[in-house]
């Protein structure tokens, strides 16, 4: 009977040291839970934040572009003032020399 009580004293405290381990065990599984939680929110924030700055890139290509081309119309259209202009002169110069040339006729 000693021995069976003995035994069940060592089954006892065998059992709380089991009960033990398994809570420290579940604490550390809870903190790498919460470890684990934790850089994956960071994770999510700096996609996103990868997300966005390559959505602004594109944004501001965009609108380089579009800038680019207002630039290369206003371009065109001096170049064809321009060059009207040219023709102008050229035809204003012709008449002063023929007006010239006739006066001293």
């Amino acid at each position: 009977m000693v021995k069976t009580v003995t035994c069940q004293k060592d089954f006892v405290t065998k059992m709380d040291e089991f009960k033990s381990v398994v809570e420290q065990t579940m604490k550390i599984v809870e903190q790498l839970g919460q470890a684990i939680d934790k850089e994956k929110l960071r994770a999510i924030g700096s996609r996103n934040i990868v997300e966005s700055e390559s959505e602004a890139r594109k944004r501001a290509m965009r609108e380089a572009e579009f800038r680019h081309s207002e630039k290369q119309r206003e371009l065109d259209r001096h170049l064809a003032e321009y060059n009207a202009l040219l023709k102008v002169e050229q035809e204003q110069r012709s008449y002063i020399q023929k007006l010239s040339l006739s006066a001293r006729d």
